[in-house]
């Protein structure tokens, strides 16, 4: 009987080994199951199908320095940049797609540049931006309006 108990005791003991070894084997193929999951669901969150408008204003008065905090945006869209003290600019996140690039700075003429934005691409773009010229009847308009101001101011001082 003796005999008997010590098989079935070796028995249980090596069906208990057995299990704890097919679960030592089961969670570590488990972990990385759900890990290989995670990863993917997380890379197909962050991967959207979008581009990048990047590029550099330059001034053409000045030797093409670059313009410091030019505005840049995309018509039609709320994307909307400024230059860095370099005249770079980059705008992200743009839908694939056609778009017109609009650069404005303060005294030079603005400037409308057709862009085409691919998927997971930078598009460049160089541009150099002029100063505006005023013509005498642009000056003569603004000799008026002060004239006028200051009649004005006159007028309620008295």
């Amino acid at each position: 009987m003796l005999i008997m108990l010590r098989n079935i005791n070796l028995r249980v003991t090596l069906a208990l080994h057995r299990s704890i070894l097919f679960a030592g084997e089961i969670i570590p193929i488990m972990k990385n199951i759900i890990l290989f999951g995670a990863l993917l669901f997380t890379s197909l969150l962050f991967s959207q199908e979008s581009g990048i408008v990047a590029g550099t204003i330059m001034d053409k008065e000045v030797f093409n320095e670059p313009l410091i905090f030019a505005d840049v945006r995309l018509k039609n869209t709320p994307k909307k940049v400024q230059t860095n003290f370099r005249g770079n600019f980059e705008i992200t996140d743009v839908p694939p797609g056609s778009y017109t690039l609009e650069i404005r700075y303060l005294g030079y003429e603005k400037v409308e540049i057709p862009v085409i934005v691919e998927q997971e691409e930078v598009t460049r773009i160089t541009q150099v931006l002029s100063a505006k010229k005023l013509s005498m009847e642009d000056m003569s308009t603004l000799v008026t309006a002060k004239v006028t101001n200051k009649a004005f101011i006159s007028k309620d001082s008295e």
